[in-house]
């Protein structure tokens, strides 16, 4: 199986590609914090910021065992 990460905005529609959407935005949105607004996802602050809430931590977790499935 091969998993892509993709952000796109719904105004413009689903991907076309996509075979499976998982729509995350119940959680923190790090781009609503001045000083991460500017960094992209695979900087560590980002991923400090969205797993220091416990909803993130949950959601990952079943996440992880929705595609080990």
């Amino acid at each position: 199986m091969r998993v892509t990460l993709l952000s796109f905005g719904y105004s413009y529609g689903i991907p076309f590609e996509a075979d499976l959407l998982v729509d995350v935005r119940f959680l923190p949105n790090p781009y609503f914090v001045n000083e991460l607004k500017h960094l992209g996802g695979e900087d560590s602050r980002v991923k400090e910021y969205i797993l220091q809430w416990e909803e993130s931590r949950e959601f990952l977790k079943r996440l992880r065992e929705f595609v080990d499935f």
